[in-house]
C-alpha cells in the first residue's frame, strides 16, 4: 500500500513538472521574443552590410569606366535595368 501511494505521489509530481513545461514561462516568452529581435537584426545588419558592399563595387566601376558593361559578357547592362537595379553587375541575359 505504501508502495502504491509512493508511486501515485511521484507520478502526480511528476505530472505537475510535466504541465509547467508546456505552459511557457515569462521570462522564456521574454527570451524568446529577445532571441527573435536579436536574429532580425542581425539580418538587417546583413542585408545593410551587402548593399553597402554592392554600392562600393558600382563606385568602382564608375571610377573604372565599366559602370554599365556585364561583367561577364561585356555587353551593355541597359539603361531600364540600371534605372530598376542600379547596383547590376550583369546584364539579364547573364544574371545568375
Amino acid at each position: 500500500m505504501e508502495t502504491r501511494e509512493s508511486i501515485l505521489k511521484n507520478l502526480e509530481g511528476l505530472r505537475d513538472e510535466l504541465r509547467g513545461l508546456q505552459e511557457p514561462s515569462h521570462e522564456l516568452e521574454e527570451w524568446a521574443q529577445e532571441e527573435k529581435e536579436r536574429d532580425i537584426l542581425i539580418l538587417q545588419e546583413q542585408r545593410q552590410e551587402e548593399e553597402l558592399s554592392r554600392i562600393q563595387i558600382a563606385l568602382q566601376r564608375i571610377d573604372q569606366g565599366t559602370y554599365g558593361q556585364c561583367a561577364r559578357c561585356g555587353r551593355p547592362i541597359g539603361d531600364e535595368r540600371l534605372e530598376e537595379v542600379p547596383t547590376a553587375v550583369f546584364c539579364m541575359n547573364c544574371q545568375p
